[in-house]
């Protein structure tokens, strides 16, 4: 039965960029702290404190490679541990890629673990001398590599970024959207729509803090994850 609610969530990112021009090569690293792990189609992953850390190095010619983790504040096996690989190319307007997540027992082959082609679009336009409003879209296709009772499935988004920049260490950030998800992980299919506002400080050159709140509101059964992480760990 499909049902309606509310979470919220609460983020600090302190994120590290150096730029070695010889190589066009950039190393960005951040690290975030969220109340609950919650995935961008709505559907809530793991509903306690998780870390979660990312090390991105954009290569020459728009290419890049990621590596994200997250991990929970206990030592339980729940789908708030996990590690994703990514690999992908950038454009203007446009991100393609493709992602490996590794669930659970980390690095062992016999578990569900999921594979995700995904593409981004993304329109940016200044509005006036100090803001940005950014259009947005988003798909990928979830596709769990072993049949343990999760099912693949489809997810679309769309949405609306907007960027002010009232001082040169201050930026306040709003975002929107709506997504639609084809029911992954053994969820129904539905759709689910998020509300962000955030607050960023440029600590230096090299160094930004972010605190965020944000406000999610779906329609699907959300509560189907963590039984399915305990029986696939």
């Amino acid at each position: 039965m499909a049902n309606y609610g509310f979470l919220f969530l609460f983020s600090a990112t302190l994120t590290a960029a150096t730029t070695a021009d010889t190589h066009e090569v950039k190393l960005s690293i951040s690290t975030n702290t969220f109340s609950d792990y919650i995935l961008k189609h709505g559907i809530v992953a793991h509903d306690e404190p998780v870390v979660q850390s990312s090390i991105n190095v954009s290569l020459p010619h728009g290419f890049y490679a990621e590596l994200w983790g997250s991990s929970g504040f206990n030592h339980e096996k729940n789908f708030g541990k996990e590690v994703d690989y990514t690999v992908g190319w950038t454009g203007k307007h446009v991100k393609v890629g493709v992602s490996y997540y590794d669930l659970n027992e980390l690095f062992n082959g016999s578990q569900n673990n999921i594979i995700t082609p995904f593409f981004d679009v993304q329109w940016k336009r200044r509005i006036g001398e100090h803001q940005t409003l950014a259009p947005f879209f988003h798909s990928d296709y979830i596709h769990v590599t072993r049949d343990s009772g999760s099912n693949s499935g489809k997810y679309v988004l769309a949405g609306v970024r907007h960027e002010w920049r009232p001082t040169a260490r201050l930026t306040i950030s709003e975002k929107g959207w709506l997504s639609w998800n084809r029911g992954p992980f053994g969820h129904d299919s539905g759709f689910a729509g998020r509300y962000e506002v955030g607050l960023g400080v440029n600590l230096n050159r090299n160094t930004t803090l972010f605190l965020s709140f944000s406000r999610y509101r779906f329609r699907q059964a959300q509560s189907r994850t963590e039984t399915r992480s305990s029986s696939s760990a």
